[in-house]
């Protein structure tokens, strides 16, 4: 069994945002604002079907560029052991590394929807059964679908829940092991074996410490989020340690 050592992991989070907070709010300052001036250009362009799809990519884009260098530079700082990392000197982000870090992300990304739309079919039709049943038979039939719609949709949360946190680290495995998308997923399911369960309750004690951030008014929200954000490649060192060499 796979140990994920919530506090530990924490602790050593702490330390590499200390050592790198300044770059760390530097590159959460330049998100906000440019994801600001993205705002403001979508609001300037206007309301139409061109304008809305160009929005759309660019707030898409400046998302997925900010989410690759903060990705990257998290798992930098974990490989360095909370040391302080030069952003433009020890990143080494090239043309190969995006381009695959994009196809793992859309892969994981589309697999996920997919899984969750299969899970949520049963629910669904459960829906329009007992609507129908509403419709034209006895108007309190329908609460006989009360209790197999939220079975199912439980049963849906959890596969949906389950596929995630097995192919959650697929995006630092991209980087980290130079693999391609279909290879990262693969890997991620490995290396989380034994260990979804903690990395569930990870999960829940990242957005613990988030909701403790926004009751300080606010100002613990950015240390929080810091890391958080640090946390998760630290995790995957962690896993990746303790299930061996890739076969």
């Amino acid at each position: 069994m796979k140990e994920v050592r919530i506090a530990e992991t924490f602790s050593r989070a702490w330390a590499g945002v200390k050592a790198n907070w300044l770059m760390l709010l530097g590159l959460l300052a330049a998100y906000f604002a440019v994801a600001l001036l993205a705002n403001i250009l979508q609001r300037l362009a206007g309301e139409g079907i061109l304008a809305s799809l160009g929005s759309w990519a660019l707030s898409t884009g400046i998302n997925c560029i900010f989410y690759l260098i903060l990705l990257k530079f998290s798992l930098q700082v974990a490989l360095k052991g909370g040391a302080k990392v030069e952003l433009f000197s020890e990143m080494e982000l090239d043309g190969a590394q995006v381009w695959r870090f994009v196809r793992t992300y859309l892969l994981t990304t589309a697999l996920l929807i997919a899984i969750l739309g299969a899970c949520f079919v049963p629910v669904l039709l459960l829906a329009l059964l007992s609507a129908g049943v509403a419709v034209f038979s006895d108007q309190g039939a329908w609460k006989a679908f009360i209790g197999p719609g939220l079975a199912c949709g439980a049963v849906a949360i959890f596969v949906f829940g389950y596929a995630a946190v097995a192919f959650s680290e697929s995006v630092y495995i991209c980087f980290h092991q130079a693999l391609g998308p279909v290879d990262s997923l693969a890997e991620s399911w490995r290396i989380t074996r034994d260990a979804r369960g903690g990395l569930l309750l990870m999960g829940l004690a990242s957005g613990g410490l988030m909701l403790a951030g926004l009751i300080c008014l606010l100002l613990g929200v950015i240390p929080a989020l810091m890391v958080v954000f640090l946390a998760q490649p630290i995790v995957y060192l962690s896993l990746l340690e303790q299930s061996g060499p890739r076969p």
